[in-house]
């Protein structure tokens, strides 16, 4: 007898209050201290080490898609048995890490805040007149972190037993882009919430659609 797949905990808007309050909570004290930690972790600027450059790819889109593709090989025997919303690994593992990737690019052109290393550290604005649609140059949230996050968030979700590693992963890799002098520590934590946004609810969507086809390719779908 196949064994019951928890659910996901309903909707709530106190739960959505308590997450927002503590985002703002939690960003205003890295706010407070960016100067400080970015200065502090200039004195262990990224030296291009193997350890460093491996823990930036995995923010690196094309890890991810690679890694997607072996998925999807692997659960090829399913496909003609899924319905659209019997999502299968390599297709949640895509969403976690475009839908947080491509928030990410959005909300840099709405911060608009300027990388630290062109700034000595400090908190500049771009105008809103300077390259309007443009991310480039910007640093509010890390976009290596955002796919990162995304992508090692929805893995925790698939194979919870190694959600330490994947947590570490992602973590390594905001810790790179700092360490690099790229990103304050805010533009980390942003950028680890908007994945924790997109997971979440992508997830919760998958939950709703997915026990009806547990019997037909419980491998498949997660």
């Amino acid at each position: 007898m196949t064994e019951a797949r928890p659910r996901h905990r309903q909707f709530s808007l106190l739960r959505v209050g308590g997450f927002v309050a503590l985002f703002a909570i939690v960003l205003a004290v890295l706010l407070y201290f960016d100067r400080e930690v970015y200065l502090a972790a200039q004195q262990y600027r990224d030296r291009e080490r193997d350890w460093s450059r491996f823990l930036r790819i995995m923010g690196w889109a094309p890890t991810w898609l690679i890694a997607a593709a072996a998925m999807a090989l692997v659960d090829t025997r399913y496909w003609p048995k899924l319905n659209w919303r019997s999502w299968t690994r390599s297709i949640l593992l895509l969403i976690g890490m475009g839908g947080t990737a491509g928030l990410a690019e959005l909300f840099k052109i709405i911060a608009r805040r300027v990388r630290p290393g062109e700034v000595d550290g400090c908190t500049v604005v771009r105008p809103w007149l300077e390259d309007t649609f443009s991310s480039s140059g910007l640093a509010m949230p890390s976009s290596h972190t955002a796919v990162a996050f995304g992508a090692c968030l929805m893995l925790c979700h698939i194979y919870p037993r190694a959600s330490v590693v994947w947590i570490a992963l992602a973590l390594g890799c905001g810790a790179t882009r700092v360490l690099a002098g790229a990103h304050f520590a805010s533009d980390i934590f942003v950028a680890a919430a908007l994945g924790w946004v997109v997971v979440r609810t992508t997830w919760y969507y998958h939950v709703q659609g997915r026990d009806e086809f547990a019997q037909i390719a419980p491998e498949a779908i997660p």
